[in-house]
Formats: C-alpha cells, structure tokens, sequence
C-alpha cells in the first residue's frame, strides 16, 4: 500500500491516536458497521430498565441466599453454644470456612 501523505483517512470518522496506524479502516469493507445504529438502539431502550432502581432485589435469590447461609450458620451456632469448640480462634476458622463455601 503506498503511503498517504498526511493523517488516515479513517481518522476523520473513527478515534485514532496515531497517524501512524499499522492499517487504514475503509468503511465500505467493513461488515457489521450497517448493523450498529440498531445495536444502540435496542441497547438504549434497555437502558431504563437496567438503571431503574429497585427496592428489593428478586425473591427468588433473596431466598436462595438465605438457605444457604441458614445451612452454613445453624450447624455453626449449635456448635458454639454445646462449646464444642477448643478456642476462639477454631470457631472463627469454622465459620469462615462454612460462609466461604456458602
């Protein structure tokens, strides 16, 4: 390809920080461009719904995530209160291991 004298001309359209680019983008061969002012329309209809702000977050997760931190606590709790832990220090190791795995 010879060289050009002065900037690209892809620079006038697209955001470059060389006029030195190891290639030069022509409009005409690029495939997907005609596709994009759709692409941004459906995403800025979605834009609204993913911003909205929400007071609760989904039942379902919520009770998930609780299920699984009752299943990681009680067994925990029943242990601590029959003191059936040596020390401080092993009753905190099993309760971070059981909420890491939660």
């Amino acid at each position: 390809m010879p060289v050009a004298a002065g900037p690209p001309p892809d620079v006038a359209w697209a955001a470059f920080n060389s006029d030195d680019p190891p290639w030069v983008l022509n409009r005409d061969d690029i495939q997907w461009l005609p596709e994009v002012g759709a692409l941004r329309a459906a995403a800025a209809r979605e834009v609204p719904v993913l911003t909205a702000p929400s007071t609760l977050p989904p039942g379902a997760r919520v009770g998930r995530v609780s299920a699984r931190l009752v299943v990681a606590l009680v067994p925990w709790l029943v242990r601590k209160r029959r003191r059936r832990y040596d020390t401080l220090e092993a009753s905190r190791t099993d309760l971070s291991r059981r909420l890491r795995l939660a």
